[in-house]
């Protein structure tokens, strides 16, 4: 293979570090109940140097907060029917686990976000056991600086890849 691109000094700095805290927390409450709850902090920085010139400039950071928390429900097929007491010997035929995310981001602002998911023990056959799924949500995820920001130049090899402020 011949070469159809010179290669040429382009020199380009960047940085970029991030840093991540978490938290979490479960506990199971009454029989049917099991909580989840947590945090986590984000901050991530970029700077691009290009011929001496900032082309993302100096102390460019984003941070954001999540706060979430779930309930992992429980219940037996029977207990769902009227006038049928619960059994203290569930066998947890039936999941369901509401939550919700709270995300306040720099430069997105804030967002919640809702779930649903349930699951659903089918009757066994003689060689396998089955069962159905099911949820709903809203999803949410920010572009990172890299991805809005960051030009890495690679003409000489066929390409660049160019961040898209826009995201």
């Amino acid at each position: 293979d011949a070469i159809s691109t010179p290669a040429k000094e382009d020199p380009r700095e960047a940085e970029y570090d991030q840093q991540r805290f978490a938290l979490d927390w479960q506990a199971p409450l009454l029989a049917e109940h099991n909580w989840s709850a947590g945090m986590a902090l984000f901050q991530e920085n970029l700077t691009q140097i290009h011929n001496g010139i900032y082309e993302v400039e100096k102390g460019t950071r984003r941070h954001s907060v999540d706060l979430y928390l779930q309930d992992q429900l429980f219940f037996d097929y029977a207990a769902l029917q009227p006038g049928t007491p619960l059994s203290e010997e569930s066998d947890g035929e039936m999941e369901l686990v509401p939550g919700l995310r709270l995300t306040q981001d720099s430069d997105f602002g804030l967002d919640l976000a809702p779930k649903l998911n349930a699951r659903f023990d089918l009757p066994a056959q003689a060689d396998r056991t089955m069962f159905l799924r099911a949820g709903i949500g809203r999803g949410y995820r920010v572009a990172n600086l890299k991805e809005r920001h960051y030009l890495f130049d690679h003409s000489h090899l066929g390409y660049v890849v160019e961040g898209n402020p826009d995201l």
